[in-house]
């Protein structure tokens, strides 16, 4: 209970609040009652125009996922 009344405050003192859904938007106002802010929906929430590019197996950030997922 005490998370969560923090975490509605703290949520509810964002100068901005968006989500990526009408659905999700529900969600908050529901879960987030106290809160009188509507959040803006922003779509699509991933550009699966752009092409993908390929990333060296050397780049820090991969060995990073690596260790962190693989252990």
């Amino acid at each position: 209970m005490p998370f969560d009344w923090v975490e509605e405050t703290t949520t509810g003192l964002a100068d901005a609040i968006v989500v990526n859904s009408l659905f999700t938007r529900g969600v908050f106002r529901e879960t987030f009652s106290r809160i009188d802010k509507l959040p803006d929906v922003i779509y699509p929430c991933v550009d699966i125009s752009a092409p993908a590019e390929e990333v060296a197996e050397n780049n820090p950030l991969v060995e990073f996922l690596k260790y962190t997922l693989f252990g």
